[in-house]
C-alpha cells in the first residue's frame, strides 16, 4: 500500500476485525448468503449500517440481520430527532450558564471508552444515557440555552468520528406522529387492543410501525402499482 499511496508509513495501526456473519454463518458466495453494501443501502440509511457495525466490538463477530438493522435504524432516527429537538428548543431558550454536569461527563466517558481499544458499544451507550436525562428537561422547558448549544456541539463532534446521526430527522406527517404517540401511551398502559387499533389506523394512512428497543420505527409503505 505504501508503494501505491506514496505515504510512509501508510498507517501506524492495523486492526483485525471479527468476521461478518449471517445467522451465525460466515458470509460467503459459496453459501449463497453474500450481500453487498450497495444492496443494503438501498433499504437502509448509511447511518443505520454504521451503527449496527459499531454496536459490536471490532474484534467480535458482527451478525448481519434485518432485525439488527431495523433496531439500528430506529436508534439513529432517535438521535436525529433528539438533535433536532435541541436545535428547535434553543431558539426559544434562555440562560448563558451551564446547569448540567452530564454533558462533560458524557464527553469524558465517550473518550475513555474509545481509548479503551475502540470500545464503540460502550461509547455509544453514553450518548443514549445522556439523551434519557436531557429529553425530560426538554419536555418541561428546564433546559437552558447554553446547555442546549453544548449538547449540539458534543453530538456534532461525536458524529464527525462515528457518522451515525442523520442530518435530518424522519419526515413523518404530524397526523401520523400524533397517532404514534397515542399508541405509545396505550402500550405503556398495556392497552394492547387500543395499540393494535392505532397501528391499523397508521397503516391505513400509508405507514407501518414496528416496535424496537429504541422506540417505534416508522416507515412509509410502498405505493401500490
Amino acid at each position: 500500500m505504501e508503494s501505491i499511496s506514496g505515504k510512509k508509513p501508510f498507517v501506524k495501526y492495523w486492526l483485525h476485525p471479527g468476521f461478518l456473519t449471517i445467522s451465525n454463518q460466515k458470509m460467503s458466495k459459496s453459501l449463497g448468503n453474500f450481500l453487498t453494501i450497495r444492496d443494503t443501502l438501498k433499504k437502509y440509511p448509511a447511518e443505520a449500517l454504521r451503527l449496527m457495525i459499531l454496536m459490536a466490538h471490532y474484534r467480535s463477530p458482527i451478525d448481519y440481520s434485518e432485525e439488527n438493522l431495523r433496531q439500528a435504524e430506529a436508534a439513529v432516527n432517535r438521535l436525529a430527532e433528539f438533535k433536532n429537538r435541541l436545535k428547535s428548543a434553543k431558539k426559544s431558550l434562555s440562560g448563558s450558564t451551564t446547569k448540567l454536569d452530564v454533558i462533560e461527563e458524557t464527553r469524558q466517558n465517550f473518550e475513555k471508552e474509545m481509548d479503551d481499544d475502540f470500545n464503540t458499544p460502550r461509547a455509544i451507550s453514553h450518548i443514549f444515557d445522556m439523551a434519557k436525562i436531557i429529553n425530560p428537561l426538554l419536555d418541561s422547558g428546564e433546559l437552558v440555552k447554553y446547555d442546549a448549544g453544548n449538547i449540539i456541539e458534543l453530538l456534532n463532534n461525536i458524529n464527525q468520528i462515528l457518522g451515525i446521526i442523520p442530518e435530518k430527522p424522519q419526515d413523518i406527517p404530524p397526523e401520523i406522529q400524533k397517532l404514534i404517540s397515542e399508541r405509545e401511551i396505550a402500550r405503556q398502559a398495556k392497552d394492547f387492543a387500543r395499540a393494535d387499533q392505532l397501528r391499523g389506523q397508521i397503516k391505513n394512512l400509508g405507514y407501518e410501525v414496528e416496535d424496537t428497543n429504541y422506540g417505534p420505527l416508522v416507515k412509509k409503505l410502498p405505493q401500490a402499482s
